[in-house]
């Protein structure tokens, strides 16, 4: 009997700067925008003749639902290291980082990896951004309730030099 469909599906564990990131609500998204520049001519009125493509930019998103604080707010105060001290107080979280740092001086690796069980293990085994930074848009919020706690976050990744291709990501 014939397959109507080849589909892949499974989870992936997420690594940020070495920390795990513990487990995720439904999985990751990553989402690519391009941009370009439309080419219009006077005799044409409002319609492109051509187009020119002007890079774009890369991101991943996932809700983390594990109450491993530490990792999770890591990514939430990315301008201000987030340490629990030897007295036990958490620093970082609640302070506003330094003023004028460059996202790419402390953007940190995200690692994406399949779990191996599933199928997914066979496509995309693993995702690696070398680059990667809580992005600047997102509105991060810590529900503060008697319900679990997740934490929706948005990786911004800046592209890198691999040998002599750039790229956002390298897959495996």
């Amino acid at each position: 009997m014939a397959v109507l469909a080849t589909i892949v599906s499974g989870g992936y564990t997420c690594v940020y700067d070495t920390v795990a990131m513990g487990q995720q609500e439904d999985g990751f998204r990553l989402r690519l925008t391009f941009s370009k520049e439309e080419i219009k001519s006077a005799s044409y009125g409002d319609m492109a003749i051509d187009a020119v493509y002007k890079g774009g930019n890369c991101y991943i998103q996932g809700v983390f639902i594990e109450s491993q604080a530490l990792a999770i707010v890591a990514t939430a105060s990315p301008f201000n290291p987030y340490k629990l001290g030897q007295d036990g107080v958490t620093h970082g979280l609640g302070f506003t980082g330094v003023i004028g740092r460059f996202d790419f001086e402390i953007a940190k690796a995200l690692v994406l990896t399949a779990i191996s069980t599933l199928p997914a293990a066979s496509s995309i085994a693993t995702l690696t951004a070398s680059r990667a930074i809580v992005d600047h848009s997102l509105t991060t919020e810590i529900v503060m309730a008697n319900r679990a706690r997740s934490l929706n976050t948005t990786f911004r990744l800046y592209p890198f030099v691999d040998s002599t291709n750039i790229k956002w990501f390298a897959v495996t």
